[in-house]
């Protein structure tokens, strides 16, 4: 997991007319909310390591977990992370990077 999000708190939503914070149910330490649903009572989710980026949708009410996304480039040759991950509030649309690492290997045979 990414150092940033290491040892962090529970996610929990706070009523903005007041009260006590609450813990989101179902949701994973390990995970890390992405956006909104359009109606407010889900929130998209994923594992910050995940290649391809699995993304659920979560219902923060019950905890349930319905699958939305998975994303990755076609080719994912080399693809060692899928970052900046941006679900449109519906739910329609989506943009992202990637980060990509490609190398050569060479073989010399009787090099004098």
């Amino acid at each position: 997991m990414d150092r940033r999000y290491r040892g962090r708190a529970k996610s929990q939503t706070v009523p903005v007319d007041g009260g006590d914070p609450r813990p989101i149910p179902g949701f994973a330490e390990d995970e890390v909310p992405i956006q909104w649903s359009a109606d407010g009572r889900s929130l998209y989710v994923r594992h910050w390591d995940d290649v391809p980026a699995n993304l659920p949708r979560l219902d923060l009410a019950t905890g349930r977990r319905d699958p939305w996304k998975q994303i990755a480039p076609a080719d994912r040759t080399g693809v060692v992370q899928i970052r900046g991950i941006l679900p449109s509030r519906d739910g329609r649309a989506y943009a992202y990077s990637y980060l990509r690492v490609l190398s050569e290997l060479y073989v010399v045979d009787e090099l004098k």
